[in-house]
Formats: structure tokens, sequence, C-alpha cells
């Protein structure tokens, strides 16, 4: 899923961050895109679930 590839983009620029304030900002931004991708992933599964009763 391309959202997927953006996280791990995101976790890849957090570890490559070198100050501390950066690496907690790409940090918190990682984990709510994650988040955010997760939650899309299930409505479109429920939607798909439903579609197909």
């Amino acid at each position: 899923m391309h959202d997927y590839r953006e996280a791990a983009e995101r976790v890849l620029i957090r570890d490559l961050a070198t100050d501390r304030v950066k690496r907690a900002t790409f940090d918190r931004l990682t984990a709510h895109l994650i988040r955010l991708v997760d939650k899309v992933e299930l409505k479109m599964l429920n939607r798909r679930a439903v579609e197909q009763q």
C-alpha cells in the first residue's frame, strides 16, 4: 500500500535525524501517520466486507 511506503520513509527520516528535537518530531509524525494508515485500511476492509454481503 502506498501509504505504508510513506510511513516507512518517515521512519527512515526519523532515524537519520541527528537533532534530538527533530528526531522526536519525526517520531510523533511517524506514529500518527501509521495510526491514520491503519484506520484507513480498516475502513476499506470493512467497506469491502459490507459490499460482499
